[in-house]
């Protein structure tokens, strides 16, 4: 069986290494593209992996301004689980 082209948003996240909330918080703010079929908000597989893609791509400098803009109020440098980029455990 060929791999779903839409990810519930439990699916998203545990691609993305991510919890549920962070997921939901990230694409009710427009930062993960998704898609709404009847009452399930469902994000597509190859939008996911072009805005991993992306990001990555931003932080190592190869696309200046490419980030994808998260909700305002949370840092992009912080993964929601106690973890910050380059900073290990929050203290």
């Amino acid at each position: 069986m060929s791999e779903a082209l839409l990810l519930s948003i439990k699916e998203a996240g545990e691609l993305l290494g991510i919890g549920r909330t962070k997921t939901y918080e990230l694409v009710s703010g427009g930062a993960i593209p998704s898609v709404r079929i009847g009452a399930r908000v469902l994000v597509p597989r190859a939008e996911l992996v072009r805005w991993v893609e992306a990001q990555t791509a931003a932080a190592r400098g190869e696309q200046p301004g490419a980030l994808i803009p998260v909700p305002a109020g949370n840092d992009v440098r912080s993964f929601g689980n106690g973890y910050q980029a380059g900073r290990g455990r929050a203290r």
